[in-house]
This record gives structure tokens, sequence and C-alpha cells, in this order.
């Protein structure tokens, strides 16, 4: 899961960040998983 987590923010970051709000991004995943969360934080 996490490793899914990590691909989608490093697409993310190379491809489209500027089209997403990190702190939306954040949110999220604040949100859906609190554990991965702490993890990126």
């Amino acid at each position: 899961m996490k490793d899914k987590m990590t691909n989608i923010i490093m697409n993310l970051k190379h491809s489209s960040y500027k089209e997403y709000s990190w702190g939306y991004i954040k949110k999220i995943f604040q949100e859906k998983n609190q554990e991965f969360f702490n993890v990126i934080k």
C-alpha cells in the first residue's frame, strides 16, 4: 500500500504536480491512511 502511495506521489511530482494542491493531497492521505501520512509528513 505504501509503495503504491509513494508511486502516486512521485508521479504527481514529476508529471502534473502543478495541477494539484499539496495541502489537498496531504488532507486526502490524512483521511484515508493516517499511518502513511505520518510517514511522509
